[in-house]
């Protein structure tokens, strides 16, 4: 399982989550980068989930266990390609910023 706090345009940080389940039928379901809500989702989508209240109640505490007995890797990882304000200063991450610079100098 990995953690991905990723930050957000509009917000400080997003969490995120890159998980496997194993089905009833043995079957492996990756889901990429998510958020909780966003994991519950696809589970419940995929008839995974039967009661979604407790599936809300108990997941952030699952994760949560895991984080404590390390069985989970964080990364610290911006997803969306982006500029941020970050510590009042402009960042670019996974953009292609040298295109911009080229034409302000121009």
């Amino acid at each position: 399982m990995q953690h991905y706090p990723t930050a957000n345009k509009y917000s400080s940080i997003e969490t995120k989550y890159e998980i496997e389940f194993e089905t009833p039928r043995g079957q492996i379901l990756k889901i990429e980068p998510k958020t909780i809500e966003g994991i519950l989702s696809e589970l419940r989508s995929k008839a995974l989930v039967y009661k979604l209240r407790i599936a809300e109640e108990a997941f952030p505490a699952i994760l949560n266990a895991y984080e404590r007995v390390r069985k989970m890797i964080i990364k610290r990882e911006i997803e969306t390609p982006s500029f941020y304000l970050i510590d009042n200063k402009v960042q670019s991450f996974k953009a292609d910023h040298g295109r911009y610079a080229s034409k302000i100098s121009s």
